[in-house]
């Protein structure tokens, strides 16, 4: 019985340290959203992929759609610093 008991007391101290964590996620996603309004029509996980993949525009392209209804594609150049080349709508 005492391993089970602290079993439990140790999965219940678990689930509070990742509601904590996840609070302060949705307080950095938040943040990143106040910041660009538009992040607003993207889902949590979309966000996280675009702030994590920030760098590489291929990965962050099909959520372009998200952002903005009438864009289909963006052209971009590959040099410092990176430039839109083209909108294709």
């Amino acid at each position: 019985m005492l391993n089970q008991f602290s079993l439990l007391e140790h999965l219940n101290k678990l689930v509070s340290s990742l509601e904590e964590i996840q609070q302060s996620l949705d307080m950095y996603l938040e943040t990143k959203r106040q910041i660009f309004p538009r992040f607003y029509f993207i889902a949590n996980d979309d966000l996280l992929e675009i702030l994590g993949q920030g760098r590489n525009p291929e990965a962050v392209m099909p959520h372009m759609k998200k952002c903005f209804d009438n864009i289909n594609t963006l052209r971009i150049e590959k040099v410092t610093p990176v430039r839109i080349k083209a909108i294709d709508c």
